[in-house]
């Protein structure tokens, strides 16, 4: 069956709520990695071993957040070529993403690895966590090629409207990180790198799932050697349009970096309510970069159909959802946040769940 949508007919709205809504799911499911990780761990481990989850948070997510801007980028330029028909320019645009993929998974892996002890330093993170935190970033920044190419896959199929088959990836692996998080970390007794490597093995789920789905039902995004010579404007469209949306993300990771450094200094209960409390929050922000995806492919196709109309009215439509939920999220929070708390952290320590609290409701 053909999943493939086209963006440039029909009700804007409609349009823009059926394709945000897998991605939300499935970003949700997505977001489970971290969440599991940090239940698990801090209902079986403790809050010591939170921490360390914690710390490695924001490096994890300035690594990964850049690498995810970089796919982002890539494909809506190849959504701008789906909306204009234009097969030929889409094959080559296919080609160069997966090459500049694999070129940048590569060297994000190698400055990530060198960089990781000496970052953590940097941040004055606590000897008491400093092991463990370096354990745990060595092992999934050590793989962030499969989630990079994970999330390439993912950035193609939405590109040509297809935003329920990732879902479907995930949703299945996300299932697997839960299972291997409970059974490594509780039954094998591995410890905050049990978490790790469960992520990592439901990553490489997900990738597989992907590569048969892509090879068998799509051949639209199937790498066609042919068109893999150099075309230095295409390149260079693809290639500023990925880091343009890598670093637009990244500089909001870096300000939770510099934020984590300035925690640290306030000892392990504080970091560990800071964990809890950052966990929340980045599940309420998770529709606003749905609706950001959404809106760009939307965009973008349109873009590449010329009708610019359609264009100013989708990104409209998104901002508006956008700040109705953005409302929600602050009342959810205010009623329910020491619940919510409390399940993520398994924590009973007053101190954690009143800074925890605070920082919620700021």
């Amino acid at each position: 069956m053909d999943n493939n949508k086209s963006m440039i007919n029909g009700n804007i709205a409609a349009t823009l709520i059926i394709f945000a809504i897998p991605i939300l799911i499935g970003n949700i499911f997505q977001q489970l990695y971290n969440v599991a990780d940090t239940a698990v761990i801090g209902n079986f481990l403790g809050d010591k071993a939170l921490a360390a989850v914690g710390e490695a948070s924001p490096v994890y997510n300035l690594i990964i957040g850049f690498a995810n801007g970089l796919t982002n980028g890539f494909s809506v330029v190849i959504a701008r070529y789906y909306g204009a028909n234009d097969k030929e320019r889409l094959s080559k645009a296919v080609a160069y993403t997966y090459i500049l993929t694999g070129i940048f998974s590569i060297l994000l892996t190698v400055i990530s690895l060198i960089g990781i002890k000496p970052l953590l330093v940097l941040l004055s993170t606590p000897k008491s966590i400093i092991d463990d935190t370096t354990s745990y970033l060595v092992i999934i920044l050590g793989t962030c090629m499969i989630t990079m190419i994970y999330n390439m896959f993912a950035g193609l199929l939405r590109a040509l409207g297809n935003s329920r088959t990732p879902l479907y990836f995930l949703i299945v692996s996300s299932i697997v990180n839960v299972v291997l998080d409970i059974f490594f970390v509780s039954n094998l007794k591995l410890g905050i790198k049990g978490a790790a490597y469960a992520t990592v093995i439901a990553q490489i789920v997900s990738v597989i799932m992907c590569i048969i789905y892509v090879v068998k039902k799509c051949p639209l995004l199937r790498f066609n050697k042919k068109f893999a010579g150099f075309d230095k404007v295409l390149v260079n469209d693809i290639f500023l349009t990925g880091i343009s949306m890598g670093l637009m993300l990244g500089v909001v990771s870096i300000g939770s970096v510099a934020l984590q450094g300035a925690v640290n200094t306030l000892g392990t209960d504080i970091i560990t309510a800071h964990t809890a409390a950052r966990k929340i929050d980045d599940i309420f922000m998770l529709p606003l970069g749905t609706f950001a995806i959404s809106a760009s492919t939307f965009a973008s196709q349109n873009f590449g159909a010329g009708k610019m109309n359609r264009v100013k009215k989708g990104i409209g439509t998104a901002l508006l959802i956008s700040v109705c939920w953005s409302i929600f999220s602050t009342l959810a929070v205010i009623v329910a946040g020491k619940f919510m708390i409390t399940a993520i952290s398994g924590s009973s320590n007053y101190i954690v769940i009143s800074n925890a609290l605070k920082y919620g409701h700021l």
